[in-house]
């Protein structure tokens, strides 16, 4: 084994830890639809792209690789409504099999023009991607007590006062302006689908998005792997995160805007959410950014089944020590265990290439 390998495992194990933290700023704020939120995380991820553009010195800009970008985006947009009818475990669990799935077969087989990267040892890479796959199932028992959301909300007493005051201009005179709590309402009932169909549909949306999530990266690759038709590409991931990022943030800006004129011109805005969806977004484009550089690497057959499990261990994590969601023996005992498992996937993927 290399320095390489080693790089490489470092750079996936932490990229790996920050995937898994990257909602951890918003999770305490209600963040309605997630559109917003959405649009305010590819700020950040734009910026990052553009700081390490201008850092590195060097500018390199692939239209092919914000398809990868949009992907994310697509992903992330169709599964908070997937969370809201599954819940977090079951949706986490959904898309990260079919993540799991298509970064796997795709770095072993090379789909969609990327050329196959089977690992040294075939035997020991199947049996870490089932390991893998025990670990997710595993933690769709971990049982999970979010709070309930509330949103903040500002109201006045009476409108017509509210436009007397702005005829008057004077300050004395404003109304008086009340906080309130209001908790998140769920609107399930009002749709006309049957309970049974609304959670086919949201089963195949978090498979579907899984897909997404899987084939991000994957342009990025593709282009690396064709020299014939970009002789000037780059072999370091770090020089395509100004074309993935943009892709995230045009098509997130498409999203709000067509969101926007749906809601004509009403969409949910939260001032609060401003400041923890960039952090959000911070985070991780920073994991994506090591992401990809590892999966130069490792390939994606090894990076991407760690990529699509681990974050879900971590999130746990999270919830268990920090959000005090997770509590009682078993849930506990099934967190410990299903990390353990999937860290043993993980280490079998891993080495099956280095052997």
């Amino acid at each position: 084994m290399d320095a390489t390998f080693f790089i490489g495992i470092s750079e996936c194990l932490v990229s790996t830890i920050l995937y898994g933290s990257a909602f951890v700023p918003i999770k305490p704020f209600y963040f309605g639809d997630g559109v917003y939120s959405l649009q305010v995380r590819s700020i950040a991820v734009l910026m990052l792209g553009i700081s390490i553009a201008v850092a590195r010195g060097v500018f390199y800009f692939y239209p092919v690789v914000m398809i990868g970008g949009a992907f994310w985006t697509i992903a992330n947009l169709i599964v908070l409504p997937c969370i809201g009818e599954l819940g977090l475990a079951v949706t986490v669990l959904l898309y990260s099999f079919t993540n799991c799935l298509t970064n796997w077969a795709t770095g072993y087989y090379g789909l969609f023009g990327t050329n196959p990267r089977p690992p040294t040892v075939a035997w020991l890479n199947y049996i870490g991607l089932l390991f893998l796959l025990i670990g997710g199932v595993l933690i769709a028992f971990i049982r999970s007590s979010p709070k309930k959301q509330t949103a903040t909300v500002t109201t006045s007493s009476s409108v017509e006062a509210f436009v007397e005051i702005e005829s008057k201009k004077t300050v004395d005179s404003l109304p008086e302006f009340t906080q309130i709590e209001k908790p998140v309402i769920e609107e399930s009932e009002k749709t006309a689908l049957t309970p049974k169909t609304r959670r086919l549909i949201a089963v195949s949306f978090s498979l579907l998005a899984g897909f997404f999530y899987g084939e991000n990266v994957t342009p990025v690759v593709y282009v690396q792997d064709h020299l014939e038709i970009y002789p000037d590409a780059p072999q370091d991931g770090l020089s395509y995160c100004l074309s993935h990022y943009t892709g995230i943030f045009l098509t997130a800006s498409l999203i709000f805007f067509t969101y926007s004129v749906a809601k004509k011109n009403k969409p949910f805005v939260s001032a609060e959410l401003t400041v923890p969806s960039f952090l959000s977004g911070f985070i991780w484009g920073t994991a994506q950014t090591l992401f990809i550089v590892a999966t130069k690497h490792l390939s994606q057959s090894v990076c991407g089944p760690i990529g699509a499990i681990f974050p879900g261990c971590i999130a746990s994590c999270w919830s268990l020590f920090y959000f005090k969601e997770i509590q009682g023996t078993r849930s506990v005992i099934m967190l410990i265990l299903s990390i353990t498992v999937t860290g043993l996937g993980a280490s079998c993927i891993a080495i099956s290439k280095n052997l």
